[in-house]
């Protein structure tokens, strides 16, 4: 057992050092840090992750955009909006889950959980496909939904979906493939 100096000592030791300010050293050379934040502000390029293999990829700007305005271009898979439809959505949303709260399909707390008071738009944007190819890749779209109008109920319906339907999660993903338009 440890004297009680020896305690009241490694205290006072352990609080000397919470209260020293922390110093970062750095794990690149200074040369290195000026021109990783000469890129980082370079608006001439785009700064991605690759699509797979966990790569960061330095794309030229004109190049990504084109390849954003080329993927949104696919009317197979994208229609221009006359305007933002989230205000509209939104009241669509608090209509469903009113009607659910009402009948006790949903309690309080759940109706306060999926209904999203201040939605946020969803951001658009891709990732370079360095696999197929290394000087123009193609770009895998993503819709990010982060604070969205659904995000709450998507988190929902996973949890849901885990904590009930566990045993048959490859039946789900089997349906949720299936139905395509979800």
């Amino acid at each position: 057992m440890a004297a009680p100096s020896s305690v009241h000592s490694l205290h006072e030791n352990i609080f000397n050092k919470i209260e020293q300010p922390f110093h970062f050293k750095n794990n690149i050379t200074v040369n290195e840090k000026r021109a990783l934040m000469g890129l980082i502000n370079d608006k001439e390029v785009v700064i991605k992750p690759a699509d797979k293999g966990g790569g960061i990829c330095v794309q030229d700007t004109a190049k990504y955009e084109a390849e954003i305005l080329t993927q949104l271009s696919n009317k197979k898979f994208y229609k221009r909006l006359k305007s933002d439809l989230t205000n509209t959505y939104q009241k669509e949303a608090w209509n469903y889950l009113e009607k659910a709260r009402e009948n006790n399909w949903i309690s309080k707390a759940q109706f306060e959980f999926l209904y999203c008071q201040h939605p946020i738009r969803p951001v658009f944007y891709t990732l370079p496909k360095v696999h197929k190819s290394l000087t123009d890749p193609p770009g895998r779209p993503i819709v990010a939904q982060i604070d969205s109008l659904l995000a709450p109920l998507s988190e929902f319906f996973s949890v849901t979906c885990i904590t009930t339907y566990s045993p048959l999660s490859h039946t789900i993903v089997q349906f949720l493939k299936n139905i395509g338009t979800f």
